[in-house]
C-alpha cells in the first residue's frame, strides 16, 4: 500500500498565538494612544483656561478705569502693564492704545434700542468755541430702513454775554444757554417731519458741533460707522472717540507657551440717555 504522509499541524497553534498576541498589543496600543491624547487634550485645555482668565482680569480691570485714568496710562512713559497671578502662574500683559476716527470712522458692531453712540468733536466738548467750524460727517449701518434719533449739540450762535434780569418781559432762557441741541428723526431712507440735517457731499454737515448721539428707536442697528468725510478742524479725524484694550494671558514660567488674547474698545464715557430728553432753564 502507498505511504499516506500525515500533515504536522502544530505551526497553526503559533500562528494562533501570534495573531492573538498582534491583536492584544494592538488594543492595549490604542488604549495608551487614546490615553495619551486625553490626557494631552486635557492639559491644553487646562492651560488654555489658566491664561484665558487671566486674560481676562486684565482686560477687566482696565475696563473698569474711568476716562480719566486711562488718558494717564497712556500718558505715562509706557502703555503696557502686567499684572501678575502667582496662584495659576500666570499673567496678563495690557496694552492701551487710543481710538480716533482716522480714515475709516469708528463703528459699533451693534447698538440696541436704550443704548448710544457718540461721537465727539473735541477732546473737551465743553471748550468748543463760535469758530464756524464745519465738519462733514457719514453715518452707515447695515442694518435696511433704519430708525433713530440724531442728537447734535452745537455752540449756541446767539449767547448772550450777560443774563438778562428775570424782570425784563423779554427775557428768553433759550439765549442764554451755551450750546443748543439739533434733534433729528431718521426713518427708513430719511430724515421726517421736514426737519433734516444740512446736507453735504457723503453727509451731513454740522458747524461748531460739541458732540453727536445717536439712538436706535424700534430696531438695532448692526455695525454703525460715524465716519469724517471733511472737515474745516484738521485735527478732528485725531480726537480721542475711546481707548482700545489689549489683554495677552500667558505663563510666567516658561515650558508652556499657551497663550491668549482679548482686545476691547472702551468708548467715551458719556451722559446718560436722560440727557437728551432734560430740560434745563438759567435763573
Amino acid at each position: 500500500m502507498p505511504k499516506q504522509n500525515k500533515i504536522n499541524n502544530q505551526g497553526q497553534v503559533l500562528l494562533i498565538v501570534v495573531i492573538s498576541l498582534a491583536v492584544l498589543l494592538g488594543v492595549g496600543l490604542s488604549i495608551s494612544s487614546g490615553t495619551l491624547s486625553s490626557i494631552t487634550r486635557t492639559s491644553r485645555t487646562d492651560s488654555l483656561q489658566k491664561v484665558t482668565a487671566a486674560a481676562e482680569g486684565g482686560l477687566e480691570s482696565y475696563l473698569l478705569k474711568t476716562d480719566d485714568q486711562l488718558k494717564q496710562v497712556l500718558a505715562s512713559s509706557s502703555s503696557t502693564a502686567t499684572q501678575s497671578y502667582n496662584e495659576s502662574d500666570t499673567k496678563a500683559i495690557i496694552t492701551v492704545s487710543k481710538v480716533t476716527a482716522g480714515d475709516t470712522g469708528i463703528t459699533f458692531d451693534t447698538l440696541d434700542p436704550g443704548e448710544v453712540a457718540t461721537f465727539y468733536f473735541a477732546d473737551d466738548p465743553s471748550a468748543v468755541t463760535k469758530a464756524g467750524k464745519t465738519a462733514c460727517i457719514k453715518i452707515s449701518t447695515d442694518t435696511p430702513n433704519p430708525e433713530y434719533i440724531l442728537n447734535v449739540i452745537v455752540k449756541n450762535p446767539n449767547t448772550l454775554a450777560t443774563f438778562k434780569s428775570v424782570s425784563d418781559i423779554d427775557y428768553d432762557a433759550t439765549t442764554t444757554n451755551n450750546f443748543l441741541m439739533e434733534k433729528y428723526i431718521y426713518s427708513g431712507t430719511g430724515f421726517v417731519r421736514s426737519v433734516s440735517p444740512t446736507s453735504c457731499t457723503g453727509g451731513y454737515q454740522f458747524t461748531d458741533a460739541a458732540l453727536l448721539r445717536i439712538h436706535p428707536l424700534t430696531k438695532s442697528l448692526s455695525n454703525l460707522v460715524i465716519s469724517v468725510v471733511t472737515s474745516s478742524d484738521t485735527g478732528l479725524k485725531n480726537i480721542t472717540q475711546g481707548y482700545r484694550i489689549v489683554s495677552k494671558g500667558e505663563f510666567i514660567s516658561a515650558g508652556d507657551a499657551t497663550v491668549r488674547t482679548i482686545d476691547a474698545v472702551k468708548y467715551l464715557d458719556s451722559p446718560s440717555n436722560m440727557f437728551d430728553y432734560a430740560a434745563f432753564v438759567d435763573y
